[in-house]
């Protein structure tokens, strides 16, 4: 089931960006998306599990491609699905081949399905944060973004450190 998903994700991705620069007037660079996108799909699929060289460089590609977007003029809500996406098909990339040294089927369904949630609750989180950031405006001073920066740093690895246990 993860690869179909891997693959949803990235013919998703490849979507979402070239709509995205289509939207804003920028016709030939969301072509050049799209074929980037079912490129990286493609191989994806040929490949099986991908190859981390090409995931590692597809997520490169996509994250800088959605950071000059928002430079260019796309609005920050393709970008902000398009990296999530691309994180997603990475992340996913590399479970597979992790999930392949598994010594049962057993195992790898219930390695499956723990990750697929891990990864459903980072993104939902990722677009929550990234999406109330995009609609909430509020003015801080350096200082009191630095000590919300600290605090929210050391309360997420304690969330991971219990996660762990």
């Amino acid at each position: 089931m993860i690869k179909i998903l891997r693959l949803a994700a990235l013919g998703l991705l490849a979507s979402v960006m070239a709509l995205g620069f289509g939207l804003v007037g920028h016709p030939l660079i969301g072509g050049a998306t799209a074929v980037l996108g079912v490129a990286w799909l493609v191989i994806s699929w040929r490949l099986a599990g991908g190859s981390p060289a090409l995931d590692d460089l597809g997520l490169l590609v996509f994250t800088g491609i959605a950071a000059w977007g928002l430079w260019q003029g796309l609005s920050a809500w393709p970008a902000l699905v398009g990296v999530l996406l691309a994180l997603a098909a990475w992340d996913m990339g590399r479970f597979i081949r992790r999930q392949a040294l598994a010594l049962n089927d057993a195992a790898a369904a219930r390695m499956e399905r723990t990750h697929l949630v891990r990864l459903g609750l980072a993104l939902g989180g990722g677009l929550l944060l990234g999406g109330l950031a995009l609609l909430v405006r509020i003015s801080l001073d350096f200082g009191l973004a630095l000590i919300i920066t600290i605090v929210a740093i050391v309360a997420l690895s304690r969330l991971v450190v219990n996660v762990n246990r």
